[in-house]
């Protein structure tokens, strides 16, 4: 069979203060990658955006999260570092095939196991990846000692800023959720709002998303 087209890629733009400045869209792609030259416009589109908001300076920093694997070129990524003067790091934030995390706790001179508590992080040694807890049992309710937790899987694909610092910058987003006050995603708003898109970008016309005012933030 021939090569699918499948929706144009999205970017969701936040300053270090979780504010959203909006939203952009690469053009449509083959598969999981970005082209090389989507990955590049949507990051020019970014850096600009970020500069419309703040006298026309451009960031310092750039934190990617990359919704599952990072398969696009790191050297567009260094192409951009070196153009704008900035540093960009990259965040694979992975959802789905990560180990489940237990706490173990001493209960009548037993070993018992329950859900981890929010933050809790399982540090692969050797390597820039790690498992997050964003969420804990007991914000599930009556169903929080019968479920186990979902963790994400983290790795850090490009950059200097320490995979600590970039976890508990993926633990702060997640408690970032304007569409409900009860309850938070369990993913970074980030790659939240990405996920969600995705979803509303099949029952929707792309025509219709070109015309959107992508300066107006969207909570989904």
């Amino acid at each position: 069979g021939g090569v699918s087209q499948r929706a144009p890629g999205s970017a969701f733009l936040f300053t270090r203060n979780g504010a959203q400045l909006g939203w952009q869209l690469a053009d449509l792609q083959s598969g999981e990658r970005l082209e090389d030259k989507a990955l590049k416009s949507l990051l020019h589109k970014s850096i600009q955006e970020y500069g419309r908001h703040h006298n026309g300076e451009p960031p310092r920093t750039i934190t990617i999260h990359r919704d599952g694997r990072f398969f696009e070129s790191l050297d567009v990524i260094a192409e951009v570092e070196q153009q704008y003067d900035i540093k960009i790091s990259v965040l694979e934030v992975i959802k789905s095939g990560a180990p489940i995390l237990f706490r173990k706790y001493q209960l009548s001179r037993k070993s018992k196991y329950r859900n981890p508590e929010v933050g809790d992080v399982y540090r692969y040694v050797g390597l820039d990846e790690l498992i997050l807890a964003t969420y804990s049992g007991q914000e599930l309710g009556a169903w929080g000692d019968k479920v186990s937790v979902r963790p994400l899987r983290l790795r850090k694909r490009y950059g200097e800023q320490p995979l600590d610092t970039m976890a508990q910058q993926v633990l702060l987003l997640s408690r970032i959720h304007g569409a409900s006050l009860y309850r938070h995603p369990r993913l970074p708003v980030t790659t939240h709002h990405a996920d969600r898109f995705a979803t509303l970008r099949q029952s929707c016309s792309l025509e219709a998303l070109s015309h959107m005012d992508r300066s107006c933030p969207v909570y989904l």
